[in-house]
């Protein structure tokens, strides 16, 4: 059997061979580089709908904060006007503004409590 194993590698296809291995690997890598770069290109997708996700949210955020600090002065504004009003009506009914402002504010509350 010794004889038949040396008969079928002839000197003459021992460099074939080799070039045929060198074939196939090459191949191979080729292959290898190829699917790691569709991995790697799927993974730069991926990175960048996520900064473009995280923009959008920074300037959602942005956009709140502006529009909380708009509904903070908002409110500020309508509770000087209240407090305005409160004393030009005490002042129309003679009344003192602050017992008024009380009694409102005792309203209020027990209206909050029954509602909880």
């Amino acid at each position: 059997m010794d004889d038949q194993d040396a008969h079928w590698m002839t000197p003459a296809r021992q460099p074939m061979l080799a070039w045929i291995l060198f074939a196939l690997t090459l191949v191979a890598a080729i292959g290898v580089v190829l699917v790691e770069q569709q991995k790697l290109d799927a993974a730069n997708g991926r990175v960048a709908a996520a900064a473009k996700s995280e923009e959008k949210a920074r300037a959602e955020l942005t956009d709140v904060g502006n529009a909380k600090r708009t509904l903070e002065t908002r409110v500020q504004e309508l509770q000087t006007e209240n407090g305005r009003l409160t004393v030009k009506v005490a002042a129309a009914a003679k009344i003192d503004p602050l017992a008024m402002h009380a009694r409102a504010a005792k309203k209020a509350h027990h209206k909050r409590r029954k509602h909880v």
